[in-house]
């Protein structure tokens, strides 16, 4: 009873309780209030003994009543993973939740994190856009980076200390999740002094980079600074096909190296790899090259069609590609279960999370049904080199308009009070969110650029 226990991940409050998450293993749990108070009370170092005499000292209850759901709420958490005793030697929790997972999830029909009546006080995580200068020129560029020769600045982006000042902004927020982009991060001289006021905060991130500037002394650097993984990308097996999407003579090679380095140093790296006719067809060569060198994680990334995207149409895949992309797909997966099945070898496509087709991926991402298919403005959101608030790294035209600078006000209250994410919370854009069907409709930002508005007539599924 004077046992006392840790929180292996991150929680925080919320209107209807709390979330309890966890990076690594890639866990979001809704807590209700009872819940939340016990996992808080424990985070906070009280033994169960203490929580107990705590909670009904509160609520003035019986003892042994709030012993026995404190001690089994408890046997369920440590079951989970979710806490390990101090005393434990052994901390290790790998592959318990998918074994009890439904029985302690949330179902319910047409329940999205994010949207009323689920809204969260602040986002799950918030990407950072450090500057739009780029090395390379990539054809598909969301943020439609310009193209700088190293060590060149762009006029007017925030400097180390507004970086700062948004960073805290965002710890105050208890936002989980820190990720640090661009453009390309790795040309900004001060990006390890901003990674070093992230980890004074006692908080990870992650970095989304080309890698073609990464050498051991900054991998090493980023290790030190608290990286907690790296995402590069890998739209090619070798140079002519990767360096034809991103432009630059050379990056096929700085890129496996950087690559190298990041994993030499200890941190994981995941290759994306944009959906694209031009890109995708090469994915069984692009995944033995990744587990060549070292990766462990790939993952087919949907263009979506903002930046300079947008006018790449004749490269995307139109609803009437889709019956032979996932044939690719099933091919694909099925050689990859018969060649990597028993390493620690991952692939994620887009086929794996669809409604409509259960993976032993789709069990651990989302067991209850509850992420919404985009989560920009519901889960996450993005702040641009200038402290702009937006929904995501191709919104041009839509919360980016409102001008809401986290520099000048809480990100809190941006998130709460925007007339925008408000309306795309709303229950008009319920079967948007978790709809199977292709339209471009789907993404707010796509709904706001072809038709002036976010509302329209939708007629899918009908």
């Amino acid at each position: 009873m004077n046992e006392r226990y840790k929180i292996t991940g991150l929680i925080r409050a919320e209107k209807f309780g709390g979330l309890y998450y966890e990076r690594d293993r890639l866990v979001i749990e809704l807590l209700n209030n009872s819940s939340f108070e016990i996992m808080d009370l424990i985070g906070k170092g009280y033994s169960v003994k203490e929580t107990i005499e705590r909670i009904t000292k509160k609520y003035d209850v019986d003892y042994s009543r709030v012993e026995e759901d404190v001690l089994k709420y408890i046997s369920y958490l440590e079951k989970s993973g979710y806490v390990v005793s101090e005393s434990s030697s052994d901390n290790s929790n790998a592959s318990v939740y998918l074994q009890k997972s439904k029985e302690h999830t949330l179902v319910w029909q047409d329940f999205i994190l994010g949207m009323e009546p689920y809204e969260l006080r602040a986002p799950l995580k918030v990407l950072l856009e450090l500057t739009y200068a780029c090395n390379l020129r990539c054809i598909h560029c969301f943020a439609d980076a310009d193209y700088c020769k190293e060590g060149m600045t762009i006029e007017k982006e925030l400097g180390y200390e507004e970086w700062c000042r948004i960073i805290d902004n965002i710890v105050k927020n208890d936002v989980f999740e820190i990720l640090l982009s661009g453009g390309e991060a790795t040309m900004r001289d001060d990006l390890i002094k901003i990674c070093e006021y992230i980890h004074s905060k006692n908080r990870t991130y992650s970095l989304l980079s080309n890698a073609t500037l990464i050498d051991s002394k900054m991998a090493r650097e980023l290790k030190r600074t608290g990286c907690s993984k790296v995402e590069s990308n890998l739209d090619g097996h070798d140079a002519k096909s990767y360096e034809a999407f991103r432009g630059v003579k050379g990056s096929f090679e700085q890129t496996i190296k950087g690559i190298k380095a990041c994993l030499e140093a200890g941190i994981p790296v995941r290759c994306n790899v944009m959906e694209t006719k031009k890109t995708i067809f090469n994915l069984k060569e692009i995944v033995n090259v990744a587990y060549k060198i070292g990766v462990r994680e790939v993952c087919v990334i949907p263009l979506e069609l903002g930046g300079r995207a947008k006018n790449l149409k004749e490269i995307c895949f139109q609803k009437g590609d889709l019956e032979g992309l996932n044939s690719f797909y099933e091919d694909v997966n099925q050689w990859f279960d018969k060649k990597y099945g028993n390493t620690d070898m991952v692939l994620f496509t887009p086929n794996q999370f669809s409604k409509n087709k259960e993976s032993k991926y789709t069990k651990i991402f989302d067991i209850a049904g509850m992420m919404p298919r985009c989560g920009a403005g519901l889960i996450h959101c993005t702040i641009n080199p200038y402290g702009i608030v937006k929904m995501c790294p191709t919104d041009h035209s839509l919360l980016i308009n409102e001008q809401l600078n986290i520099l000048h006000d809480d990100l809190g209250n941006i998130w709460k009070n925007s007339k925008v994410l408000k309306t795309i919370r709303g229950n008009n854009f319920r079967k948007c969110v978790h709809c199977d069907q292709v339209c471009e409709m789907e993404c707010p930002v796509m709904r706001n650029e072809l038709e002036g508005t976010l509302n329209y007539s939708c007629h899918m599924g009908d």
